[in-house]
């Protein structure tokens, strides 16, 4: 028997192929180091809760602070949260507006506390919330994305600095 055959059991010999065992252990090492980055995306928060998952940012005068999660399913649940203040001579309110492209990709479920007026214009949706004092209220808004692919959106306050966002939903 030559080096390059092997016996099998029953005394039948295979021919050994290098060239097919070095690129079958190519294509696993491969196999194997996609795995461990998809493992790693997925403690990580790629596909559910995780450091990578929920993103916050403020706006410059920090009158707005956003958080949200930056993956999400098709018609799964989700949230933005926005903590505004009241701004310089806005006694007893706080507003922001959302970008209305964004909130037509998008269906919103809920939101919590109730805005007193809730108004569209132009690009924006203007939102406004009875406040007591110079405290930031939170507001949820509970969404259910229309739409598989990446989403984008914005945030700010009347006058202020817009805090542009995304959020890839998965189908």
């Amino acid at each position: 028997m030559s080096g390059s055959e092997r016996e099998l059991g029953d005394g039948g010999h295979v021919p050994r192929d290098p060239v097919r065992q070095r690129r079958a252990g190519a294509v696993q090492r491969v196999a194997w180091a996609v795995l461990a980055v998809l493992v790693l995306a997925a403690l990580a928060g790629l596909f559910g809760p995780g450091p990578l998952s929920r993103v916050s940012a403020t706006d410059p005068a920090g009158l707005v602070r956003l958080e949200h999660e930056r993956f999400t399913r098709y018609a799964g649940d989700t949230d933005l949260r926005v903590q505004v203040r009241p701004g310089p001579g806005r006694d007893g309110t706080a507003a922001f507006w959302i970008s209305a492209a964004y909130l037509s990709q998008v269906r919103v479920q809920q939101v919590q506390p109730q805005p007193v007026r809730w108004t569209t214009s132009g690009d924006r949706a203007l939102l406004e919330f009875a406040v007591s004092g110079p405290d930031p209220v939170t507001v949820v808004l509970q969404l259910r994305p229309d739409e598989v692919g990446l989403l984008r959106g914005a945030v700010g306050v009347p006058g202020g600095e817009p805090i542009g966002f995304w959020q890839l939903v998965y189908p």
